[in-house]
């Protein structure tokens, strides 16, 4: 029950957080958690408030030239899935299967 309990309250502090590290490389990467020297990071779109559902591990060098900048960019939400995608992958045409079929 603790765990559920804790798990909530990070839920909801991460969900209403709006400031956030951003790294400006190719393109604008949001930090979403640091792990010692490392960052895990992920483009986000400004505009839509969105991270995209692909991350990346950066890992800080001491003598990194990465620059980080504290902005309110939040709150932000994930991508969500392509449901065309999704229902491609999932149904097959019956006809297709038609000659699997044994006689």
């Amino acid at each position: 029950m603790g765990f559920s309990i804790t798990h909530a309250i990070g839920r909801a502090i991460a969900l209403n957080q709006s400031e956030f590290l951003v790294i400006t490389t190719s393109s604008e990467m949001v930090v979403l958690r640091a792990y010692g020297d490392k960052l895990l990071c992920a483009p986000f779109d400004r505009t839509k408030k969105e991270v995209k559902r692909t991350f990346s591990i950066l890992k800080i060098a001491e003598d990194s030239n990465l620059k980080l900048s504290l902005e309110e960019v939040g709150p932000l939400h994930m991508e969500k899935e392509p449901t065309e995608v999704l229902k491609k992958s999932i149904s097959a045409p019956t006809d297709s299967l038609e000659g699997l079929k044994k006689k």
